[in-house]
């Protein structure tokens, strides 16, 4: 209800553009100046839009129209007539695929065709990016914009015509279109909620359910695994038997072990009867700590904090020929907050008198990462005799 310098909109909204045009607005100035008898220079001084003076008294000879538009109806001005643009009145329509003119849009937003500050790492910061079935090209554009910032984890889905492991190997083994990163994990469930605004069945991925306990997640346990019961990644949304494929071990083959070897995260129902996280791969090219989601993740956040300490002592004058002033105060506000979150951690300062000479803080971060198990194998055996005469023989 309040009133706002047009320029202060335009500067301090990212939802909402303002702008000011002179010549209307002077032209409209003039004809309630020979409408209402007021003279113009009068008419700037006062509230005209309501009739007010600037101290709230009413000006009698202008009236609001109570049949018109509330100007300050606390709940906004609906908009009459126009257009939805080239996206129609249904951008998804019931195929599940948006129209070709939202995929290009959203090509463009995630390439910085709108705004390069997508781009921009140390005024954004950026934690996850969830999917949400988006066409082939969409999902392509933000593993790339994944892949230059490198501090952001994306949630991958496999789409919802997911109904067979053939299925998985066809879309993942398209090298062409499905990008492999360290930065970006594949995500093949998909299941049926009932949806909480229009109260229908429909059809969603899994990262529909994830989405909500991410937050939780960075928030309180960000080095953990983002799988299993033990971390909270239980997805309750899910209606009984919608789950459009299950990955089985049989006598001919094991689903599980095939999907591991892709590095495709599912659900699945525990022992429990949970809808549960069952990995937390990325889809890195290759085995090592960045094949796991968590390593990714909690490496990310420790750079970022790094980005936003580094700008409040940056050209701090030091007394020594070298940086190790620097490095302290590095390990100290950032490195330490994060020594519990890693195996260890070790920042390592390189002083180099090239880079001492341009003004360059040069060091490397060396991260050890905690372990955790993701399954379990289990050897029995049936033992003659009686413990004392046959004793096991254990290792730890």
């Amino acid at each position: 209800g309040g009133s706002k310098n047009a320029a202060l909109v335009k500067s301090s909204t990212t939802q909402f553009d303002a702008e000011y045009h002179a010549e209307g607005v002077q032209g409209f100035v003039e004809k309630l100046a020979e409408i209402t008898g007021y003279t113009v220079e009068d008419l700037w001084k006062y509230d005209i839009l309501f009739g007010y003076t600037v101290k709230g008294k009413a000006l009698p000879n202008i009236k609001v129209d109570s049949t018109g538009l509330d100007l300050q109806y606390a709940y906004g001005t609906s908009l009459a007539s126009g257009t939805n643009g080239t996206f129609g009145d249904k951008p998804f329509p019931g195929s599940g695929e948006p129209v070709a003119d939202w995929t290009t849009a959203a090509v463009k937003f995630f390439s910085g065709g709108y705004d390069t500050a997508i781009y921009d790492l140390d005024q954004y910061k950026i934690d996850f990016c969830c999917d949400a079935n988006f066409p082939m090209a969409v999902k392509k554009a933000i593993v790339e914009l994944a892949n230059f910032r490198q501090d952001f984890y994306y949630l991958r889905d496999l789409g919802m015509n997911i109904h067979s492991l053939a299925d998985v190997q066809s879309l993942v083994g398209d090298l062409d279109n499905w990008t492999q990163s360290p930065f970006a994990g594949d995500y093949m469930t998909c299941y049926d909620i009932i949806d909480n605004y229009s109260k229908k069945q429909i059809r969603v991925t899994m990262t529909h359910g994830m989405a909500p306990l991410l937050v939780n997640h960075y928030a309180t346990n960000v080095a953990a695994p983002l799988a299993g019961e033990f971390n909270n990644f239980k997805i309750t949304e899910a209606i009984d038997d919608t789950l459009s494929f299950i990955p089985r071990v049989t006598p001919s083959i094991d689903e599980k072990e095939i999907l591991d070897d892709l590095k495709i995260n599912f659900a699945n129902y525990s022992s429990t009867g949970t809808l549960t996280v069952m990995s937390t791969y990325t889809s890195q090219d290759h085995d090592g700590p960045l094949s796991y989601a968590s390593n990714v993740i909690i490496t990310q956040m420790c750079i970022k904090d790094i980005r936003r300490y580094c700008p409040r002592i940056r050209f701090m004058l030091t007394d020594t020929p070298d940086f190790n002033k620097y490095k302290q105060l590095i390990e100290d506000n950032v490195i330490t907050k994060y020594s519990k979150q890693f195996q260890q951690i070790q920042l390592v300062y390189t002083a180099d008198a090239q880079m001492t000479a341009n003004k360059i803080f040069n060091a490397s971060l060396y991260c050890w990462y905690k372990d955790f198990a993701q399954a379990e194998v289990f050897d029995v055996f049936a033992v003659e005799g009686s413990p004392e005469s046959n004793p096991v023989i254990t290792t730890a």
